[in-house]
């Protein structure tokens, strides 16, 4: 990610696009319907209507949407060319879950189109989800963080 470019936008100084994340995994290349290498954006548009509608994420949240991408349970998207990305920092309390959606263009780029915190229980509807109906593109890296996706019943 370029903090400078993404600290420029966030103090008002730049507008977007900001790069984020390149991707590289073979199936997420043609779930997005790119050639591997691609740059995922954060458009200008993206930006702005998360900092409008979703007040909580700051600067160091938009930081941690390369371990997001990289690390998070992947699914296929409710269009064409785009994936959902839901990821669990489990080293703060309470708990933080996101939720990241990437579409893909014909002129191989990416495009960040939702970025916003979520809950345990939609994480664990969606997670549940992608694996009964067989839809999973790449599972969470982290094995506590599939186990707490998959335990029914638990609360956090």
């Amino acid at each position: 990610m370029d903090d400078v470019q993404l600290a420029n936008w966030h103090a008002g100084i730049d507008a977007g696009p900001v790069e984020v994340y390149r991707i590289f995994e073979p199936i997420l290349t043609r779930a997005l319907g790119i050639e591997s290498g691609a740059v995922v954006w954060l458009s200008d548009y993206t930006l702005n209507k998360t900092r409008f509608k979703h007040k909580e994420i700051n600067f160091q949240d938009y930081q941690q949407m390369q371990r997001i991408l990289s690390n998070g349970f992947v699914s296929p998207g409710n269009k064409q060319h785009s994936i959902e990305v839901i990821h669990a920092d489990l080293s703060e309390t309470p708990y933080k879950f996101w939720r990241v959606c990437l579409k893909g263009t014909a002129r191989d780029e990416v495009f960040v189109t939702m970025f916003h915190r979520s809950h345990l229980k939609d994480a664990r509807r969606l997670y549940r989800r992608a694996h009964r109906k067989e839809i999973v593109l790449r599972d969470h890296s982290e094995a506590p963080i599939r186990h707490l996706l998959g335990r029914i019943g638990a609360h956090v």
